[in-house]
């Protein structure tokens, strides 16, 4: 029975029976980017079982015939071709040299067999101390450098995953929400989750109460029809209380009015205060009180036929507590 052949563009044909465990391409990738940024998160299983492919490596003696050897240097070449591949951004730069010098040795050797599928066919002694040397050289420089690698684990927030607060902060609003209100405001709840990733409640807070600000507006313009922005008499935007007091005059109702005060009393104005001090519990309460009042708000928007808020300059404020 012949068995069954699958093509990979760097190895030529392999029969599939041969992967012990599942193939490189099929553990997800060594690292990715999160949030379109320069940090990214490791998949470590996938550098474990690069360390269960390589390790094999050792055991291949010298003379020993290719046919009983293929399937660890055909493995072997797979994992070092996808860890090229994958790691372009994690700063382990003699690794990388060392890892394409091993990659092209095990390959040199691997590739006589795959042409002919001969049975003679054996491990040179020069091949089988390039590969020794190449393979020992490649885990000195991953020793060494891996231990200059930045790494460091980030603990779920509660409830909250660490890794959508990182890259998609933004989904804390429901669909529905994120749909209303502008790309500031959402940029704001995304700011704020990774804030809250790293352990930064009072940053996170800050971001947060700008969202509810900048959405506030929004708000009131929507109500009062596009009446003219709260002004002080220095011309600056009012702050959270006098739109708070101006959409009571309209009467949009006490579920959201209330809420909104909250936001104020409770949490916007301490966090301006710089010796006041959010822990990450109180942040997290803060979170669940943005949330409410930022979909109470774009609940009514809607219901007045609005269906997002257009983009508005100047629609957050630094002003006091009044």
């Amino acid at each position: 029975m012949t068995a069954s052949i699958s093509k990979r563009k760097d190895l030529g044909t392999i029969p599939a029976s041969h992967w012990q465990v599942a193939p490189p391409e099929l553990w997800g990738r060594f690292c990715y980017s999160i949030d379109d940024s320069d940090m990214h998160k490791l998949n470590l299983i996938k550098f474990y079982r690069y360390g269960v492919g390589l390790a094999s490596l050792w055991r291949i003696a010298s003379g020993a015939r290719l046919i009983n050897e293929w399937r660890n240097l055909s493995d072997a070449s797979g994992w070092l071709h996808n860890f090229l591949a994958e790691t372009e951004m994690v700063p382990i730069p003699k690794t990388r040299e060392a890892a394409q010098s091993l990659y092209e040795v095990v390959d040199s050797i691997l590739a006589p067999f795959l042409k002919g599928m001969s049975d003679e066919l054996t491990v040179q002694s020069g091949d089988h101390f390039r590969l020794n040397i190449s393979l020992g050289h490649f885990e000195s420089e991953f020793e060494h450098e891996s231990r200059e690698i930045n790494i460091f684990s980030v603990p779920d927030r509660c409830a909250y995953s660490t890794t959508i607060l990182i890259s998609n902060g933004e989904n804390l609003l429901l669909e529905s929400v994120r749909d209303v209100v502008t790309d500031y405001d959402r940029g704001e709840i995304h700011e704020a989750g990774k804030c809250l990733a790293f352990d930064l409640p009072t940053a996170a807070a800050f971001h947060m109460v700008r969202a509810v600000e900048s959405v506030l507006r929004g708000y009131y313009d929507v109500v009062t029809n596009g009446a003219e922005r709260l002004k002080r008499k220095n011309g600056k935007d009012e702050s959270m209380g006098p739109y708070i007091n101006a959409l009571e005059k309209e009467k949009v109702g006490d579920k959201i009015t209330s809420v909104l005060w909250d936001v104020k009393r409770l949490h916007r104005d301490p966090v301006t205060h710089p010796q006041d001090v959010l822990d990450m519990e109180q942040a997290v309460a803060l979170l669940g009180v943005v949330v409410s009042a930022i979909t109470a708000m774009t609940r009514d928007i809607q219901k007045r036929g609005t269906s997002c808020l257009p983009f508005v300059a100047g629609a957050t404020t630094k002003n006091d507590e009044s």
